[in-house]
C-alpha cells in the first residue's frame, strides 16, 4: 500500500478561490483539503499526512477571526496545520509623474516555502511517505522536490493546483519549474471538483465547541462528516 502525504500551500488555493467568488458569487473557501485529498488517492494507496501550511494577518481583525476559524474546522478534520507568519515591509515608492518619493508599507507572508521544503524533506528522511502531492507554484521548491525524488531516497512527488478558468494555462505560471524537478504529471483541480468538499456548515470540535461556517461563506456547505 504506497503512502501518501500532501503538503498544501494555502495562499496558493486562497487568492485563485478569491478570484472565483469575485467573478460567480460563489465561495469555496470553507473548503475540506483532508476531503480533497483522499479524493486524489488511486488505488493500493493510503492517505498519509496532510499539512497545510499558512499565516495569519493580525492586523486585519476580522479576516483573522474568520481564518481562525478556519484552521480550527480543518484540525478536527485531520489536517495538520503549519503556520508562518507576516512581516511588515516599509518601501519607498518613486512617483513618474511628479518625481517625488514616497513610503507605503506592504505585508508579506513569511516562512511557508521554508516549511513545505523542511517539512517535506524531514518526512523523506525519515521514510514518512512513499508518494507526496504537492499544492504549490514556488519555484523556491525546486531543490527540495530534486533531493526527494533523487538518490538515494527516490519518493515520488506531483505537483497540483488549481486549473486557470481563462484557459491560459494555470494561475501560476512558474508551476513548471516544480513539475519538471518532480519529473511527474501535473494534477490540475478544476473549480468544480471542489463543490463535493465543502465542510459542513456546523461541526464539533475539541470539548464538545461547535465550530460554525462564517457568514461571509456565502456558499453551500457540503452534508460530511468530519467526526468519522
Amino acid at each position: 500500500m504506497l503512502r501518501v502525504n500532501f503538503y498544501i500551500d494555502g495562499f496558493n488555493f486562497y487568492h485563485p478561490l478569491a478570484n472565483y467568488q469575485e467573478r460567480t458569487r460563489n465561495c469555496l473557501k470553507w473548503l475540506n483539503y483532508y476531503s480533497l485529498c483522499q479524493s486524489l488517492l488511486g488505488k493500493e494507496q493510503k492517505i498519509g499526512t496532510v499539512y497545510f501550511f499558512t499565516a495569519i494577518r493580525e492586523d486585519l481583525k476580522e479576516k483573522s477571526k474568520r481564518h481562525k476559524i478556519f484552521i480550527k474546522a480543518l484540525k478536527v478534520c485531520g489536517v495538520q496545520v503549519v503556520k508562518g507568519k507576516f512581516k511588515k515591509e516599509d518601501k519607498n515608492y518613486m512617483c513618474s509623474e511628479c518625481k517625488t518619493s514616497r513610503e507605503f508599507n506592504r505585508y508579506v507572508e513569511k516562512r511557508t516555502d521554508v516549511n513545505i521544503a523542511s517539512y517535506l524533506i524531514r518526512d523523506a528522511f525519515e521514510d514518512n511517505f512513499d508518494k507526496a502531492f504537492l499544492f504549490s507554484a514556488d519555484s523556491d521548491l525546486v531543490t527540495p522536490i530534486k533531493m526527494v525524488t533523487d538518490e538515494p531516497l527516490h519518493k515520488q512527488i506531483q505537483i497540483a493546483a488549481l486549473k486557470d478558468y481563462r484557459d491560459r494555462g494555470f494561475y501560476f505560471p512558474r508551476v513548471g519549474d516544480l513539475v519538471n524537478a518532480s519529473k511527474s504529471d501535473f494534477h490540475g483541480i478544476e473549480f468544480a471538483d471542489l463543490k463535493q468538499h465543502l465542510l459542513p456548515v456546523e461541526l464539533k470540535g475539541s470539548k464538545d465547541e461547535i465550530i460554525k461556517m462564517p457568514k461571509e461563506y456565502v456558499g453551500k456547505a457540503a452534508p460530511i462528516d468530519c467526526n468519522q
